[in-house]
């Protein structure tokens, strides 16, 4: 029974699309703005998705409890499909005599999609998957390894068999509804999966029953001792929480300068270095470049990195301290992608004139990122107790999210410096 269950978190995760979808939406917007209002619009765009993130993450922080009861909820799927639906009916119409309109429409939806999808629901999965047995928070960290790839090929498949971008852009949506559907239709699997209930009955048990005062001896009888482990503070939700903190902080803070990191950079800097042999007319030098130097090299990277995270457990669970340090040693990428071939750029000049190490770049940005955040995801419910092993795990989101946001905010401040 625990196939089905496995299967479920291996697939839930469309967050990945949005994060190239852009790319499409130039077509509908190539009057409106010049080259340097594109990258503008594209650095807007990647901060919009975090606008919805940022906001629902504050509300879902504010009541850690509420994870397990909305990922039973339909109307989160359905409301990311329906903006979905609306994207790619704008990106079928004509958009020439009202595209103020039209990037007015676009910015909205991506806001309110990401409120709906890229916490909301995301949180509930992430809170709920640490009641789980380990390896399920791996397939779900496998999940977001694998939607990168897809949705990378899925980008360089439309560009390459559909010339025109108007419906590149469409049949891209399009793949992305039904993947959404198919998340839609294995969730109700989930929930009448009887290995999966157990565990989350019994969490869901659980959580409405804290407030009350609990009786030891018939727990102790009952129940195993690890699974009733004493918790600190079991009436208070506040110092709960805090004393989660103390044991997770040095995971959860290397979780956000992993995302922080990351996202400074990508995509929103490296997607804005061109081939030094773009002159050759090839595709792979000009038109592919991005969506394979960029976005499919690094899905790939990012998915081996989460792989070996199975494989090998460095730094190990009990060394948080050294695992943050680890994290923010990456903050190395970050000078040496600003000296790479980007354009356009105003104030330092290209010291790595090399597509070769722009791509060494990218792939060690990709396997450090996907090692990191899959030990630091991994890790985090497993340094408390049982019964506190979703709230770590939502917390884990939560810094991860902020992280996302940071990264993303601090990509304005690069952009300027190039």
């Amino acid at each position: 029974m625990f196939q089905i269950s496995h299967r479920v978190y291996l697939i839930h995760h469309p967050w990945h699309r949005k994060r190239n979808a852009f790319t499409h939406l130039y077509y509908s917007i190539r009057v409106l703005l010049s080259q340097a209002g594109r990258n503008a619009y594209s650095i807007y765009y990647r901060e919009l998705l975090n606008v919805g993130l940022l906001v629902s993450e504050i509300a879902c922080k504010r009541n850690q409890h509420c994870f397990v009861a909305i990922k039973a909820d339909d109307i989160f799927p359905i409301c990311i499909n329906i903006f979905l639906i609306v994207t790619t009916i704008l990106a079928k119409l004509d958009t020439s005599r009202w595209q103020k309109i039209f990037l007015i429409l676009t910015l909205a939806i991506i806001a309110l999609s990401s409120l709906f999808g890229s916490t909301i629901y995301q949180a509930g999965v992430f809170g709920l998957v640490s009641v789980f047995p380990i390896e399920y928070p791996r397939a779900l960290l496998t999940g977001q390894g694998i939607s990168g790839i897809f949705t990378a090929l899925a980008n360089i498949i439309s560009l390459i068999a559909i010339r025109s971008s108007n419906r590149s852009g469409i049949a891209y949506f399009i793949s992305g509804i039904a993947l959404l559907v198919l998340c839609l239709i294995i969730q109700h699997l989930l929930e009448k999966n009887a290995f999966a209930r157990y565990y989350m009955e019994a969490n869901l048990e659980y959580a409405i029953q804290q407030k009350k005062a609990i009786d030891e001896d018939n727990q102790a009888s009952n129940d195993s001792d690890d699974e009733y482990e004493h918790v600190p503070f079991e009436n208070n939700r506040k110092e709960r929480l805090k004393y989660a903190f103390t044991k997770i902080w040095p995971v959860v803070c290397a979780q956000f300068l992993c995302f922080s990191v990351t996202y400074s950079i990508f995509p929103g800097i490296t997607c804005r270095v061109i081939s030094v042999h773009k002159r050759n007319n090839s595709m792979l030098t000009g038109v592919l470049f991005v969506p394979v130097a960029c976005f499919l090299l690094f899905a790939i990277s990012n998915f081996v990195g989460r792989f070996i995270s199975k494989l090998i457990q460095l730094p190990r669970q009990d060394q948080g301290i050294l695992l943050l340090f680890t994290s923010f040693i990456r903050i190395i990428f970050i000078p040496l992608l600003l000296y790479c071939n980007i354009h356009p750029r105003n104030h330092l000049p290209v010291k790595i004139y090399s597509d070769i190490a722009y791509i060494i770049l990218v792939v060690l940005i990709g396997l450090s990122h996907g090692y990191i955040s899959s030990l630091c995801s991994v890790y985090a419910p497993k340094r408390v107790q049982a019964r506190l092993s979703e709230s770590a795990g939502a917390m884990t989101y939560f810094f991860l999210a902020t992280g996302v946001n940071v990264g993303t905010a601090f990509s304005f401040v690069l952009a300027i410096i190039v």
